[in-house]
């Protein structure tokens, strides 16, 4: 499927096995657009380290399935249905979605790139906690993010802090993005269509998350053994686009 963005179509697929991610997460890569870096691209992993964490996962879905499991159509599709309704806005706390492009890794779904005001790509609130971020410094940006959602009527699945961007817009702001985790797991999801439905399920997720960061700030964020071991890179970045660590030798 070709982009919807003529900044992005190209008559070859667009390299990304010379280029180093710059999140790794637990089904897909992020890479910087090579020829638009205010654009990412996201890719499904083809690597063994996936394999070995969608077998161990539980589910009561056979894992060859879960392999198969497009997040990039899911997210597609999310994204595209909350511009239509929410319109030019959405950019406040979301990615705008600019559609599909080929590349050499696979089919890619290209999204704005949440960046810092230094143009500096945004570390996501769990490495931020890890680097010792107080939460109350972000709080007010928190309760905003929480504003849009319940003025959208926006609902979610679980508000996980690895999937928030927490991009400083100003020397003294902050502003959220949810990157990831767009949607709901309901097989019939009445919330959607009913607000006072919508209203307490966005209000639970969002207490529910704040919970979670405060649980997790006060264990002192993630450990070095546990990025040691993981299959996936626990929230944190590779590189915040820096030329030199981008590309891999040819």
């Amino acid at each position: 499927m070709a982009a919807e963005n003529p900044f992005l179509d190209h008559p070859e697929p667009i390299r990304l096995s010379n280029c180093k991610p710059f999140g790794v997460g637990g089904r897909r890569a992020c890479y910087v657009h090579p020829h638009e870096p205010r654009f990412c691209i996201k890719v499904l992993r083809q690597d063994d380290d996936r394999t070995v964490r969608i077998r161990k996962s539980a589910s009561w879905i056979p894992a060859r399935l879960r392999r198969e499991y497009d997040n990039n159509q899911d997210e597609r599709d999310t994204l595209n249905g909350l511009q239509k309704k929410v319109g030019p806005e959405l950019r406040e706390h979301f990615p705008w979605c600019h559609g599909e492009i080929d590349t050499d890794l696979g089919q890619g779904l290209v999204l704005d790139l949440v960046r810092d005001y230094d143009g500096r790509i945004s570390y996501s609130l769990r490495e931020h906690i890890t680097r010792g971020l107080s939460l109350e410094e972000v709080r007010p940006a928190f309760e905003r993010f929480a504003r849009f959602l319940m003025k959208h009527r926006i609902i979610t699945k679980a508000i996980l802090d690895h999937n928030l961007a927490l991009s400083k817009v100003t020397p003294e702001n902050w502003q959220f993005y949810l990157i990831d985790g767009m949607g709901t797991n309901a097989f019939f999801p009445f919330s959607s269509l009913l607000p006072a439905l919508a209203y307490r399920k966005i209000n639970q997720k969002i207490e529910e998350a704040w919970t979670r960061f405060e649980a997790f700030s006060t264990q002192g964020g993630v450990s070095d053994q546990l990025r040691k071991e993981s299959t996936w890179g626990q929230g944190f970045l590779n590189h915040r686009d820096d030329a030199s660590h981008q590309r891999l030798d040819p």
